[in-house]
């Protein structure tokens, strides 16, 4: 066996066993095919193929049960998210003084896509509302690079990193339990706001007269970790609830929930109030933390939710 062909088979270790064994050797059959002279790698396109394609056939696999979390968890995500995005657009971008337009800063549309993400189910009749998730999810990408070019702050990458990850999740909304129950997003944004609200912010005196970067970490201290422990909450509710498609859902949520407290963790690590930023090595080291934390429940609650379904 080649180096070339032992690598190919290295990366179809990604799909599931059982396929492997039916289609394995046609794959990589058909990928040696396409080697060009000299080449000693996979080609950057045959890994994407080949992990888009483990993806599909490990969802296949799981069966209904991943279809069904898949949708609970999106729509959980995206309340949360749009809970932040009222938050944030309402309590900071709003808020002093107005260097981009009605808002403090770039944030403002960033939060304005998120809010029209959540709310667009209700009038949608389709799938269009995932393409508004990828449109949150790009301006969610885009302001880090455009705050370079123009002089307008945007939120701290610890605000817009737990943000891009429910977005993520909730791309696995269904068009079809979407149409059914349209407005469950809204609603569920809307409660998960006024609870927010109710919870965290009396505790946590509102900023004035600072800049923008202030006003997020005044709060992101109190209402992202508040985020995370309610979207931690829903998750075990519909792990207890709804069985095999709840152990699905608590799995996909993990993620975001970790990525809710990294901003707080670091700061703890750093020994720094709310309103200073933590050393960029905490945060670095709270995100690794937290993600292998993440990582490690997430392979639990597969092993769980396979037992389930079986």
């Amino acid at each position: 066996m080649s180096p070339l062909e032992a690598r190919y088979r290295r990366l179809l270790r990604l799909y599931p066993a059982d396929y492997r064994a039916e289609r394995g050797e046609e794959m990589v059959g058909t990928y040696l095919q396409m080697v060009r002279n000299g080449q000693r790698w996979p080609r950057a396109a045959d890994v994407a193929d080949l992990v888009a394609g483990s993806l599909r056939q490990r969802v296949r696999a799981a069966g209904p049960a991943f279809a069904g979390g898949r949708h609970a968890a999106a729509v959980l995500a995206l309340a949360t998210a749009g809970a932040l995005a009222a938050i944030w657009l309402l309590y900071v971008e709003l808020t002093g003084e107005r260097h981009f337009g009605p808002f403090r800063g770039l944030g403002g549309l960033v939060w304005l896509a998120w809010l029209a993400a959540a709310v667009l189910p209700v009038a949608s009749s389709g799938r269009a509302h995932r393409w508004t998730v990828a449109g949150a999810l790009a301006a969610t990408v885009a302001v880090v690079p455009v705050s370079a070019l123009v002089p307008v702050d945007r939120p701290a990458l610890m605000e817009l990193l737990p943000q891009f990850a429910l977005g993520v999740v909730a791309l696995g909304l269904d068009g079809r339990g979407t149409r059914a129950n349209p407005a469950v997003p809204a609603v569920a944004t809307s409660v998960t706001a006024a609870v927010l609200l109710l919870f965290c912010l009396p505790y946590s005196p509102l900023p004035a007269g600072f800049g923008v970067s202030y006003g997020y970490r005044a709060e992101v201290h109190s209402v992202a970790p508040a985020a995370g422990a309610l979207l931690a909450a829903a998750g075990l509710a519909c792990a207890a609830l709804l069985r095999a498609r709840g152990l699905w859902a608590l799995t996909l949520l993990a993620t975001p929930v970790a990525l809710c407290f990294v901003e707080p963790v670091a700061r703890r690590i750093s020994g720094k109030r709310p309103w200073n930023p933590a050393d960029f090595d905490d945060l670095v080291l709270a995100s690794v933390g937290l993600t292998g934390v993440a990582v490690v429940v997430v392979l639990g609650l597969q092993v769980a939710a396979r037992r389930a379904s079986a």
